[in-house]
């Protein structure tokens, strides 16, 4: 009997303490579904905590709202601002470019000092053909006789002629010679043997060079028309009848001589004069190497 007191008084407390907790609900306007026995929420509340609720965009956080791109960092600064993630920067490009690297010529110049002027006793400043033996000289297309010699009213062989052709075309390898006057060891050998392969020269007949036969001024307009590759048909039709001797010009030197004069390689002897059976000295020879090296740089 007493165990049954017992009991119905416990279910009346219980009774009374939910009716409570019922009416402090509902003088507060708000039921809290959360309130189960394991002390475990079952319907959590958004979570208000500020460190996640807050858009990062428009987060007024300095470590992510800095664009370094969009900075107002200088060009010149390559250093972040304190308030830029110093860890992972954005690096800007140099504004400045670098500085072009002095150019190097594709070749050294084969040209020494124009300014140093051979000391040969017989080419003196006021010559006519002091500077064209001078430009011969610095250029090693011409040498002098001697140390202290040029010779410039000396007559130039053919032997030599052809050998300052084949300087102008940096003396490459030639070797044998139909020629029967050309010697395997003579100092023109090579000159003459390239001169015949690439139709410079041809010879004078019976297999024969004539190295030491002094060249006339239009057999020197033969071997360079021979050795220039790009002849003009104007050139070769220019008239030099205006000149008093140009019926003495050989049919065979015909076309040479007109390319020779068209381009101002020869100019006349004289005023109405050509000249051309007269022996070529070596200051006329340099005159005209120096003019045709200037026709062929153009």
């Amino acid at each position: 009997m007493k165990k049954a007191l017992i009991i119905v008084s416990i279910i009346s407390l219980l009774l009374n303490t939910v009716a409570f907790a019922d009416l402090t609900a509902e003088d507060s306007g708000e039921i809290d579904s959360s309130i189960i026995f394991d002390g475990v929420p079952a319907n959590p509340k958004p979570d208000t905590n500020p460190d996640t609720d807050t858009n990062p965009d428009t987060d007024t956080n300095p470590d992510t709202d800095t664009n370094p791109d969009m900075d107002t960092i200088p060009d010149t600064d390559t250093t972040p601002d304190a308030d830029t993630d110093t860890e992972t920067p954005t690096p800007k490009p140099n504004p400045k470019p670098n500085p072009k690297p002095t150019p190097k010529p594709s070749e050294p110049t084969t040209q020494p000092e124009e300014t140093k002027a051979p000391e040969f006793a017989d080419v003196k400043p006021g010559d006519w053909f002091y500077d064209n033996v001078v430009y011969a000289y610095n250029n090693k297309i011409m040498m002098g006789t001697s140390d202290t010699e040029f010779a410039p009213d000396a007559s130039v062989t053919r032997g030599m002629a052809i050998t300052i052709i084949y300087r102008l075309e940096k003396e490459p390898e030639a070797v044998g010679t139909p020629f029967v006057d050309v010697a395997a060891d003579a100092w023109y050998a090579k000159a003459a043997a390239w001169g015949f392969e690439n139709k410079v020269v041809g010879g004078v007949g019976d297999n024969k060079f004539a190295p030491d036969r002094e060249i006339t001024r239009e057999q020197m307009a033969v071997m360079l028309y021979n050795y220039n590759n790009e002849i003009s048909l104007n050139d070769v039709s220019f008239e030099i009848t205006s000149y008093e001797d140009a019926d003495k010009v050989s049919s065979w030197a015909l076309s040479a001589m007109k390319w020779a004069v068209a381009n101002k390689l020869i100019n006349g002897k004289t005023v109405d004069t050509l000249a051309p059976q007269d022996t070529l000295t070596r200051a006329e020879m340099a005159t005209i190497l120096k003019r045709f090296i200037e026709y062929k740089a153009k």
